[in-house]
């Protein structure tokens, strides 16, 4: 420790890497020394090192070990950590419920729906009739777009108990583009629940739907206030201000989405900013957006073309062209047999729009 706090990290990490190995090594060392992982950020260097140590210990020892681990994890908002270590409980104690639950939460929150399913097919295994497990396979199917098959296990479960499963079958009712049903659901919820940003957000949705924008853009308001770094909050309210060509709002809102809670790997949000740019005069503004869009999708020929605009307001012929290679190398026979099924399926469909294009200006050639 005291290396640390001078600064020889390295050293620091030597001294505690012979600990581990030590055969004399104790529980209360190795808790002293995941602390000390957590206050100084060495998961990187030593958490191998940390996994090979409890393997030392017996069953029950390892366990305690992995869950004080977890909870440390936790305080730090480490979750990508925290979905190994739990995944270590798991290996070591399969009918552990509590940790089958974890790891459902963890694998939403890194968006990974199958592996969430997987594990609720086995928490389930172990209490068929748990409601936070059936609720998570509610939330799964609406993620996956069976919104019907969501709806009949919430309306198994006593929504009077959990606000989200009124919410989230608020949801599924938007998506299915019944409007009316999901707004009594939501005021249903009211009856046992006070007002709430989430109620908000999705009666917003509803209105959105139903052509009332005006209205749509008064409820994320309401909701904005009372929770102010929400992301799917300030996104919508970004996108309805953009719509209604209230562009100095949108930017006004974009900005605080953009000290908000969202996922920085979403594009969707850079291509916004773009958008509202471009419409405000600000084209290099609006590349510099599009340009971390497209980072993240290369073959985001949408962004392409708005960046080729945006070059074109500047006179900017040399970048004009850099766009246009860019977009002709990424449809070339050399380059797609090379791409994943999926990406092979978008270049198709990109190179039979160019093709449908170019044909129509060769055939039109000399009218307007």
């Amino acid at each position: 420790e005291l290396r640390l706090i001078s600064g020889d990290i390295d050293e620091a990490i030597t001294i505690i890497k012979e600990l581990l190995k030590e055969e004399s090594l104790q529980t209360e060392h190795l808790l002293s020394v995941i602390d000390l992982c957590a206050d100084y950020k060495l998961y990187k260097e030593i958490l191998l090192d940390i996994f090979s140590s409890i393997k030392k210990f017996e069953r029950t020892q390892q366990l305690y070990l992995l869950r004080e681990f977890v909870k440390v994890l936790e305080e730090e908002s480490e979750y990508r950590l925290q979905l190994q270590v739990v995944e270590k409980i798991l290996d070591i104690d399969p009918y552990s419920y509590h940790e089958w639950l974890r790891a459902i939460e963890l694998y939403l929150y890194h968006s990974d729906i199958q592996k969430a399913s997987e594990a609720i097919e086995y928490a389930l295994a172990i209490e068929p009739e748990n409601p936070d497990a059936l609720y998570y396979k509610a939330y799964c199917f609406a993620e996956q777009g069976y919104y019907k098959d969501a709806i009949v296990i919430l309306d198994l479960l006593d929504k009077s108990k959990n606000e989200y499963i009124y919410t989230l079958m608020a949801t599924c009712y938007n998506k299915l583009e019944l409007y009316d049903k999901s707004d009594s659901i939501l005021d249903e919820c009211l009856k046992y629940y006070p007002l709430d940003a989430k109620i908000l957000y999705v009666k917003a949705q509803n209105r959105y739907k139903s052509q009332q924008q005006l209205v749509a853009i008064d409820l994320l308001r309401q909701a904005e206030e009372i929770e102010p770094h929400s992301s799917d909050i300030l996104y919508m309210l970004t996108k309805l201000y953009y719509e209604q060509e209230n562009y100095d709002m949108a930017k006004e809102t974009f900005l605080k989405l953009e000290s908000s809670d969202y996922d920085e790997f979403d594009g969707k949000a850079y291509i916004l900013g773009g958008d509202i740019e471009a419409k405000r005069g600000e084209y290099r503004e609006a590349l510099n957006y599009y340009e971390k869009a497209l980072a993240l999708d290369r073959y985001d020929i949408d962004t392409c073309l708005k960046m080729l605009y945006a070059y074109s307001e500047l006179h900017d012929i040399d970048n004009m062209q850099r766009i246009i290679d860019y977009v002709e190398d990424l449809i070339s026979d050399s380059k797609i047999e090379t791409l994943p099924d999926e990406e092979q399926c978008r270049v198709h469909y990109l190179r039979a729009a160019i093709d449908k294009i170019k044909n129509i200006l060769r055939n039109h050639i000399d009218e307007t």
